[in-house]
């Protein structure tokens, strides 16, 4: 999904319809791990987002694990403030499988729930199977674009242009504001 991230989005939000695509890199310092972040604003709204792990991070459960935890993080980020959305929608991809993180702004609950690590137990905190779909399949493909039909759904109510609209990422996206404050 790495490499087709960026042309997937554009075509399934496409710039004629007010759609921002902001690409984010990060590299996990001392690693040979990277992630790659993508946030799809409507005006300066970010109504989706999808984080992108390479395939060999499936097979890992401390990957996963982090990737977990990056999502939980950025959800944290989004909750600061109310997105004037009800939901807002993650992808967690690892090559060509995701997983799906919803957030529902009404009770500020975050699905899936997290797996609690057990101190004295080795605890998959992130199974495997979380990333069940894949995007290539016929069934991967029609719940990924259904999920994006319910990002859009949410954000035709905000209409051509949105009220300035930002959310504080320590991490990974420090320089989000600047470019979306000058759009």
């Amino acid at each position: 999904m790495t490499s087709l991230a960026p042309t997937l989005l554009s075509d399934v939000f496409p710039p004629t319809d007010y759609y921002l695509i902001s690409p984010q890199f990060r590299r996990n310092t001392g690693s040979v791990d990277y992630t790659i972040s993508y946030v799809v604003l409507k005006g300066k709204t970010p109504i989706f987002f999808v984080e992108i792990k390479t395939f060999v991070a499936l097979n890992l459960a401390t990957a996963r694990a982090a990737a977990d935890d990056q999502m939980r993080a950025i959800f944290l980020d989004f909750s600061s403030e109310l997105p004037p959305q009800s939901k807002l929608i993650g992808i967690s991809a690892m090559g060509t499988r995701f997983a799906v993180y919803e957030y529902t702004t009404n009770d500020h609950h975050l699905n899936p729930p997290r797996i609690i690590h057990h101190p004295d137990i080795v605890t998959d905190t992130a199974p495997k199977e979380r990333w069940s779909d894949d995007i290539m399949e016929d069934f991967g493909e029609a719940k990924f674009k259904a999920l994006v039909n319910e990002a859009k759904e949410m954000a035709s109510t905000f209409g051509d242009v949105c009220e300035y609209y930002f959310l504080r990422y320590p991490r990974p996206f420090t320089d989000l504001h600047h470019r979306t404050s000058s759009l």
